[in-house]
């Protein structure tokens, strides 16, 4: 039932998203969306919660690039702070433009098999995308998601970040582990394929530092050197020192 749930949430944040992208939405200065395509950055924990879209499309770049992305928000932690008693919570979030694959933040260097079966990407992703759509809806970010970004929302908004899914950082249970950090704190960005076709697993792709003092840094991960590739080169190492030596027993 969750996940039907969960579905029909997202098919719902789908069509409302199509409706007024072609009816146009209202204008309104906090307008900010999220879809297919778009890594967000949210900050939350106070009476205002902070919101951010690195753009249509940026996912993939952003986070399996070679380049590193910053941000300082360092002139909103006054604003943000106000009312976080037990101070701020910082995430990143997104789907690829495809919407195969979602990308999710944890403090988790790794997610165990036990948070794996735990977790639902699919339904989180739906979850969020929920979000995005109501967000979207309500502040008229669907007919120029990237109007007024980043944006400012208070958090007793019904269409807030945290009402909708939730202030433990784990979108609404669907996933079964922690999404979101204290600053300062790391957290490791991993990709999870939801094409519902296949086991879905998170692989560390990037990692993501909000210091005290605002300012942010995504790193990609580095792509490993395949194995294969690691013994071809052991064994070019072996072949040389055997050469060598062979020579030196000429020369003797």
């Amino acid at each position: 039932m969750q996940r039907q749930g969960t579905v029909k949430r997202l098919a719902a944040a789908v069509i409302a998203v199509t409706a007024m992208a072609v009816m146009g939405g209202p204008s309104s200065a906090l307008a900010l969306g999220f879809n297919f395509g778009d890594l967000g950055f949210y900050v939350y924990g106070g009476n205002d919660q902070r919101y951010e879209s690195f753009g249509t499309g940026s996912s993939s770049p952003v986070l399996e690039g070679t380049s590193t992305t910053t941000r300082n928000i360092s002139s909103d932690l006054s604003t943000l702070n106000a009312g976080a008693a037990t101070g701020l919570r910082y995430s990143v979030i997104g789907s690829s433009t495809d919407g195969l694959t979602f990308y999710v933040s944890s403090p988790n260097a790794t997610i165990t098999a036990s948070q794996a079966n735990n977790s639902f990407a699919a339904n989180a992703q739906g979850e969020f995308l929920f979000w995005a759509g109501q967000h979207a809806a309500q502040t008229g970010g669907v007919g120029n998601p990237l109007a007024n970004n980043p944006s400012i929302t208070a958090a007793s908004a019904p269409h807030s970040f945290t009402s909708i899914l939730g202030t433990a950082g784990v979108l609404n249970g669907q996933v079964g582990f922690n999404t979101h950090g204290t600053l300062g704190q790391l957290l490791n960005i991993f990709a999870v394929n939801v094409d519902g076709a296949t086991t879905e697993t998170y692989t560390r792709i990037a990692t993501a530092l909000l210091t005290p003092e605002g300012a942010l840094t995504i790193t990609p991960t580095a792509v490993p050197v395949p194995a294969a590739v690691v013994l071809f080169g052991t064994g070019l190492v072996g072949l040389v020192g055997l050469a060598r030596r062979k020579m030196q027993g000429l020369a003797a």
